[in-house]
């Protein structure tokens, strides 16, 4: 599950830089990226309960069967069974090794696979999401949380992204700016544009 949740992590973050269009500026601890990833789409396995429950079920009816089965017998059902046992010889041990890695690879699927992609897929589609919503609080706020004095006098508001020792991620109403830190000196490095139709 701990990887699990590195991998979402991993894809939480893949989204949210992605919708911003610059790439990270800090590495995130093993136990941030993780978390990211478990409380941005902590919810999907809520689903997982709900699929054991339904395979459950599955197998329990498989488990059912009729005591007389005359009545249920066809013409064609019986010649082919017939025909089966006559012709065809099935090895028991090879059966069983079938059945059970046709077993193991369902079950697979159903509690690893699947909800690890679903995860993945919604902590991508989330971590884009919470740019776009920090995008659109920034653009309709009358009060912005941070403000930067550029070494030519110009002052940009907007809300801080990532931080590193020298660098620093800064999103304004119109774009998402690389600011770089010397001392008390800070330049505008890159500005790239966003768009927030989304906002309207």
């Amino acid at each position: 599950m701990g990887i699990g949740a590195w991998i979402a992590g991993e894809a939480f973050y893949t989204g949210y830089w992605n919708a911003a269009g610059v790439r990270p500026i800090v590495s995130m601890s093993l136990q941030q990226t993780a978390f990211a990833g478990f409380a941005a789409a902590y919810y999907n396995w809520a689903w997982l309960p709900v699929v054991l429950g339904i395979f459950s079920l599955y197998i329990a009816v498989l488990s059912f069967g009729f005591k007389n089965k005359s009545p249920l017998k066809i013409l064609w059902i019986i010649k082919s069974k017939k025909w089966w046992d006559e012709n065809v010889e099935i090895d028991k041990t090879l059966s069983k090794l079938f059945k059970s890695l046709l077993v193991a690879a369902i079950l697979f699927f159903i509690l690893i696979l699947t909800p690890l992609t679903l995860w993945v897929i919604k902590a991508m589609e989330d971590g884009k999401n919470v740019f776009y919503k920090q995008a659109c609080a920034v653009k309709a706020a009358k009060t912005l949380p941070s403000k930067i004095m550029l070494d030519d006098g110009t002052a940009i508001g907007g809300r801080i992204l990532a931080r590193s020792e020298h660098l620093i991620v800064f999103l304004t109403d119109t774009s998402i700016d690389v600011i770089a830190i010397d001392g008390e000196k800070s330049r505008l490095l890159d500005s790239t544009h966003v768009s927030l139709t989304k906002c309207l």
